[in-house]
Formats: C-alpha cells, sequence, structure tokens
C-alpha cells in the first residue's frame, strides 16, 4: 500500500503533467498566432503555467518526488494530431483559441481530479484552489474572444486605430488586459 506522501507526489505529479501540456500548448499557439498581441497573451499564459508547474514541483520536492518534466500521453497525441489538422486546413486565430479552450478544459479537469483525489493537505489544496482559478479565468476569457468572433475580426495586420471598436485591446472581459497584467 503506497504511504500518503507517495500518494501526494502521485496526485501531483499527474496534475503537473496536465500543466506541462497547458505550457506545450500555448508556447504552441505563440508560434502560430499572427496576432501580436494574442501572441502576447499566450506567452503570459505559458508563463504562468511555468510558475504553476515550478509551484507544484517544489511540494513534490518537499514530499520527497521527483520533480515532473514531461507531459500527458493524451497531450502528445493532441499536439500531434493539430500538427496534421494543420498541414491539411491551416491554421487560423478561431482553430488557436479553440484548441486553447479545449486544453483549459482539461486543465480544469485535472484540477478537480486532484482536489477530489482526497490525498493532499490544505496548504497544497489552497495552491492549486489558486491555479485552477487562474486557469478558470483563462478559459474564460478564451471563450469571450471566441464568442466575439462574429463582430470580432482577428486582426492580423494588427493596424487598429483607436476607433476600431473591434481591436483585441478594447475586448471587454472582466479582469482582462492585453498587456498582462490581470490580476486573479
Amino acid at each position: 500500500m503506497a504511504s500518503t506522501s507517495e500518494n501526494i507526489v502521485d496526485t501531483l505529479q499527474e496534475l503537473t503533467e496536465f500543466i506541462n501540456d497547458r505550457r506545450e500548448g500555448y508556447e504552441r499557439a505563440v508560434r502560430e498566432s499572427k496576432n501580436s498581441e494574442f501572441q502576447a497573451y499566450y506567452r503570459r499564459l505559458s508563463s504562468q503555467s511555468a510558475d504553476f508547474a515550478n509551484e507544484l514541483n517544489s511540494h513534490i520536492r518537499s514530499y520527497g518526488g521527483d520533480p515532473e518534466r514531461d507531459t500527458t500521453i493524451k497531450g502528445k497525441f493532441y499536439r500531434q494530431w493539430m500538427d496534421v489538422k494543420a498541414a491539411f486546413t491551416g491554421s487560423d486565430e478561431k482553430a488557436i483559441i479553440d484548441s486553447n479552450i479545449y486544453g483549459e478544459e482539461w486543465a480544469l479537469k485535472a484540477y478537480d481530479d486532484a482536489l477530489n483525489s482526497g490525498t493532499l493537505p490544505p496548504e497544497i489544496r489552497q495552491a492549486i484552489d489558486k491555479q485552477k482559478a487562474a486557469s478558470l479565468k483563462a478559459y474564460n476569457e478564451l471563450k469571450n474572444m471566441k464568442d466575439l468572433g462574429d463582430s470580432y475580426r482577428y486582426n492580423t495586420n494588427n493596424n487598429s486605430t483607436d476607433s476600431d471598436s473591434n481591436s483585441f485591446n478594447n475586448l471587454n472581459t472582466p479582469g482582462f488586459s492585453a498587456t498582462g497584467d490581470a490580476a486573479l
């Protein structure tokens, strides 16, 4: 039978793999997006994911485990599928947003699984709750970006004017700023 420490480490390592998937997904979005403002947003979320993984790995080490640097097998297959899909259909901003929404849905499920595992002490649960809230916020922001797609043009040339009500900077998502100064 596994010890409490082993159960905590296992739960955190599994969650960290999903967070590493999240990071990989946003790094991919940075490379594929042609919109510099979207790229800045995705870069911020990739950095946030790296911070989350570092925090979880710190907890893993404190319970005697090895830091988790890998991603999930599912995530690897999904990224390969997206490569194949992009080769045939191309990659546009809407497809990138859809892919990121899908990734956040999986991250949220992983957070729920970890929180519902019954293995985590309160201080780790608190850290995971905070990370989950940030992931949920990103999910909602991405959904808003997608929902505005009909009225919002995915401006790839970034030549919008101040009077352009459809620019990314005018996205009215609570607490969201394209410059990356959103707070939890």
